[in-house]
């Protein structure tokens, strides 16, 4: 009954499967959440090759140093995204993401195009688009 063939498997490989099962599901969440926050490497605009797919690469090879290097800075963005929006009680724009932004200037220039909307209307909503 103790024949060591049929004891299933060894305290050592539970616990790699176990770690190994941590370092690709965080690195799953990191990059889920990096493309979801539009979270870079670095101060560089977000692009595939510095955002998602750099993060979750750089968890997956070398976890140790790249998921707390990314939880700082998530949090350093996150802070001065809240920064930038100001702490004022005062209503402030309603600001979209740039694809987001880029798509409704798109529908917004139709709107004038056919004369849906008048050049005033035009600029005041570009304007808050923009989040001028």
């Amino acid at each position: 009954m103790n024949d060591p063939q049929f004891t299933g498997l060894s305290a050592e490989a539970a616990g790699l499967i176990v770690g190994l099962a941590f370092v690709i599901g965080s690195s799953v969440w990191v990059a889920k959440d990096a493309k979801a926050n539009r979270i870079t490497l670095n101060k560089e605009p977000y692009s595939a090759n510095n955002g998602a797919a750099a993060w979750f690469f750089s968890c997956l090879l070398l976890w140790i140093a790249s998921f707390p290097y990314y939880l700082i800075r998530r949090s350093a963005v996150l802070r001065e995204r809240r920064g930038n929006t100001g702490s004022s009680t005062a209503s402030t724009p309603n600001v979209v993401s740039l694809p987001d932004a880029e798509e409704e200037l798109r529908k917004l220039a139709r709107l004038k195009q056919d004369g849906i909307i008048t050049e005033e209307d035009f600029d005041q909503k570009k304007k808050k688009v923009l989040g001028l």
